[in-house]
C-alpha cells in the first residue's frame, strides 16, 4: 500500500516526465520495494535499452532529483533539488566524450517557480483554446503502469 501510494504521489511526476522525454515504455520488467514501501526501484524495457528508475524516501530530510539519460558518448541531466520550495534552482548538464575525456557543459541555473509557470500555462490554455501536453487519457496510462508496477513486485514474492 505505501509503495503504491508513493508511486501515485511523488513518483507521479517523475514518471509523467520519463513518458514525456523518452516516450512509453514497452513494458516493466521489474520493480523491487524496501524500507516498507517507501523505497521503490523499477526497471523499464524501452526495446534496445531499459530504463531505470529509482524513489527513495529517508529520514535525512534532504530533497535531490535528476532525469538523467546516457547513450554510448553523451550523459544529459536535469537536476532539480525540490519543485517544492520556491525558486530553487534547476540546471542542465551536458556531458560529451571529448578526445582527452569527458567535457560538460552546465546551463543554468534557472531560477523559475514551477507551480507558477504551470498556472500561467494552464491559464493560457484556457484563454487560447489550446490543449495540454498531458490530459485525462495520459494520466489514466500513468495509472496503468503504475500498477503494472505493483504487479510486478506482486511477482517478485514482495506483497
Amino acid at each position: 500500500m505505501r509503495a503504491y501510494r508513493g508511486l501515485t504521489a511523488l513518483s507521479s511526476h517523475h514518471i509523467s516526465a520519463m513518458r514525456g522525454l523518452i516516450g512509453e515504455p514497452a513494458r516493466v520488467l521489474a520493480a523491487h520495494r524496501t524500507n516498507g514501501g517507501a523505497n521503490t526501484s523499477v526497471t523499464f524495457d524501452y526495446g534496445h535499452f531499459a530504463c531505470l528508475y529509482d524513489a527513495v524516501v529517508d529520514d535525512l530530510g534532504l530533497f535531490d532529483a535528476m532525469i538523467e539519460v546516457r547513450s554510448n558518448t553523451r550523459r544529459v541531466r536535469i537536476i532539480y533539488d525540490t519543485p517544492y520550495i520556491r525558486s530553487l534552482p534547476t540546471r542542465l548538464e551536458v556531458t560529451d566524450a571529448g578526445p582527452l575525456g569527458p567535457v560538460t557543459k552546465a546551463f543554468g541555473p534557472l531560477y523559475g517557480d514551477a507551480f507558477s509557470n504551470e498556472l500561467e500555462i494552464f491559464h493560457r490554455h484556457i484563454a487560447e483554446g489550446t490543449k495540454p501536453l498531458t490530459d485525462l487519457a495520459d494520466s489514466r496510462r500513468d495509472l496503468a503502469l503504475m500498477a503494472e508496477i505493483i504487479e510486478r513486485m506482486k511477482e517478485s514474492g514482495q506483497r
